[in-house]
């Protein structure tokens, strides 16, 4: 895989790379990965009270920083310099590369993803269904009219799962924006009740142009663990072809990069790409 030519090119498209924490024995990932941290972070990742979360932002940053260095490796994964939002979102100093790499990151229970898109701003986000409870609670405070009565039709099991996509959905997309979840989760409405197509509405107010985005749900799950996610990505469009070029799940290893494998989508709002990309199951072996 050329990963110089992905990152230098506006039309590449989208790579997710997921690390399973699970791998990783956390004092042997303290003796192994600390030294690619700066000083900052590995302040920051002591502060945690539990060790889980502890390993988990540890091999959060391992992550990033050796998926920077295989895109550009004249760099050493110890030598990138991030700036922070005044959300804390990581981003590269743009004294380095400039605004032309954009990157997102997500975590749940046992997964670490971080999307990236050439100049272009990307947003992921993942989750696993379950450890939210009271769905429909949540959905009457964060979720539009149209979306809470398509769960309200729903069977028990079902009102989870859409529930689960609604979500990841929104995030991704204001993620991507640069936005925080405060500005109101119910000035996005997605309607997915005519699969594989997806249609959002967003409040004015908020300043989304709609039609310049790319989204896309998928739902997958790992071989090592028994667990079902559900995840959405946000992109800009590539505005000279209207396209966002193909997806694709990356494995991270200790070693770096294991494997490519093309991530398709239940629902995406580019009718081209949905009729493409029909319901799957992602399932790494």
């Amino acid at each position: 895989m050329d990963f110089q030519k992905f990152a230098t090119t506006a039309s590449s498209g989208i790579h997710v790379w997921y690390i399973c924490t699970v791998d990783y024995e956390y004092n042997n990932s303290i003796k192994c990965f600390s030294s690619v941290l700066s000083e900052d972070e590995l302040s920051r990742m002591k502060r945690f009270y539990f060790e889980r979360d502890r390993h988990q932002f540890l091999l959060t940053r391992y992550l990033v920083r050796n998926m920077l260095s295989h895109y550009f490796p004249v760099m050493e994964p110890r030598d990138w310099r991030f700036s922070y939002s005044k959300l804390g979102k990581p981003f590269i100093d743009s004294k380095i590369l400039g605004n032309s790499f954009s990157f997102n990151i997500s975590h749940t229970r046992e997964l670490i993803v971080c999307a990236v898109a050439p100049c272009r701003h990307v947003g992921i986000d993942i989750e696993l269904p379950g450890l939210k409870q009271d769905v429909l609670g949540i959905a009457d405070h964060y979720f539009s009219d149209r979306e809470k009565e398509f769960l309200r039709r729903q069977s028990k099991l079902k009102k989870e799962k859409y529930f689960y996509r609604f979500w990841t959905l929104k995030e991704a997309l204001l993620k991507a924006e640069g936005k925080g979840l405060s500005i109101g989760l119910d000035k996005i409405s997605f309607d997915i009740s005519r699969k594989p197509t997806v249609y959002l509405h967003v409040d004015p107010e908020l300043g989304v142009d709609t039609t310049s985005y790319f989204v896309g749900q998928t739902n997958f799950s790992l071989g090592n663990n028994s667990f079902d996610y559900e995840m959405a990505v946000a992109v800009q469009n590539n505005h000279s072809t209207n396209q966002v070029g193909e997806v694709m799940a990356l494995e991270f290893g200790s070693s770096g990069f294991r494997r490519a494998i093309p991530v398709l989508f239940n629902y995406t709002n580019q009718v081209d790409t949905a009729e493409r990309h029909p319901f799957f199951r992602f399932r790494s072996a």
